[in-house]
């Protein structure tokens, strides 16, 4: 197991797009979504509560490239039961970078699937 907090920070473009592998760090809110799923995103996905509003935690990798195509397309969490959320980037790099969101993935990359 990789912890994230011992990855490599990536805080500029020219690093993000020099990097092999990336690792994109996020939390999507599904606070709107019905009760039964929020239960279950809870249990089962390693949802949290912050402020009353309920939280999925996402990490995604690959490299910078394809990961910031995929991204804007939006990717599909499926939550089963019917529970299915898109995260879409909005492409602004800039600020998830300021926002310390990707990290340096690329000496562990070739442990995992992807």
């Amino acid at each position: 197991m990789v912890q994230i907090s011992t990855l490599p920070l990536l805080v500029v473009p020219q690093e993000f797009f020099s990097t092999d592998k990336i690792l994109y760090v996020d939390i999507l809110d599904v606070t709107d979504a019905p009760t039964s799923m929020r239960v279950r995103i809870l249990a089962q996905y390693g949802g949290f509560e912050y402020k009353r509003k309920t939280y999925f935690p996402i990490t995604l990798k690959g490299s910078p490239e394809k990961l910031f195509i995929n991204l804007k397309k939006g990717v599909a969490f499926n939550f089963g039961g019917g529970l299915e959320t898109i995260f879409i980037f909005d492409g602004k790099l800039d600020e998830a970078l300021k926002d310390k969101k990707i990290y340096d993935f690329t000496k562990h990359y070739k442990n995992f699937d992807g």
